[in-house]
């Protein structure tokens, strides 16, 4: 069961790949797949949106390093900030896919203000 989500971020963020949960199950508890699914071609710093696994939390995203093998495991943190493209693509892909945040760990008003698109 996938329990996450890929995208690729433009080059004028920080992060390479954005990795969306897209269940309360976290992707981080699956990295070995993760990395496997990014692949040889893709390194850089990965940033994970946990908004189903964490809430809207201070937890929610975390970030780590990735060489095209392996997450540097001493590289996981919360970031303490996050480009506008890349909470736009995780905004655009959440409110695009009802789906996965009709669950209990999102409170009503996080996905009123999802639907509508101006949640950050």
């Amino acid at each position: 069961m996938m329990t996450y989500e890929i995208q690729k971020i433009g080059h004028n963020s920080t992060y390479s790949f954005l990795v969306l949960s897209t269940s309360y199950f976290s992707p981080l508890d699956y990295l070995d797949e993760v990395a496997d699914t990014l692949g040889s071609e893709c390194e850089g710093k990965i940033l994970f949106d946990l908004l189903l696994s964490n809430g809207n939390s201070s937890n929610r995203y975390i970030e780590a390093t990735f060489n095209g093998r392996e997450f540097d495991y001493f590289s996981f943190k919360i970031p303490s900030n996050i480009d506008l493209e890349t909470k736009g693509i995780s905004v655009c892909f959440y409110k695009d896919h009802k789906q996965f945040w009709e669950s209990n760990i999102v409170s009503n008003s996080f996905k009123f203000l999802l639907k509508k698109g101006v949640l950050s």
